[in-house]
């Protein structure tokens, strides 16, 4: 283990940038199923009275608008996370063969 951290010592940066992406990727992943959540039960009660669209609409619109950049935010992080790793493996890799 001492060994794996003086290799990695030297990406530590890195390697928090990854985790917080990582972090944030995840959070974000967890917020979408909430949000369809709300669409599910603004449909279920929007089902059991008259429908009024000047409410419903905007609300929907607001909601799949969330959805959608939930989504976005959430594989945008996870596409730097992805690169943000392939940099820190290619340099851990580089330095344990350049010293092997």
């Amino acid at each position: 283990m001492k060994i794996l951290l003086t290799y990695l010592k030297p990406h530590r940066n890195l390697v928090i940038i990854t985790l917080l992406l990582a972090a944030t990727n995840t959070g974000f992943s967890l917020l979408d199923p909430i949000i369809t959540g709300q669409l599910v039960k603004l449909a279920f009660n929007q089902e059991t009275k008259p429908l009024d669209w000047a409410a419903f609409l905007p609300t929907v619109l607001t909601l799949l608008g969330a959805s959608v950049g939930v989504a976005m935010v959430s594989r945008i992080a996870k596409n730097f996370q992805d690169y943000y790793l392939n940099v820190i493996v290619q340099k851990f890799g580089a330095q344990v063969f350049s010293d092997g």
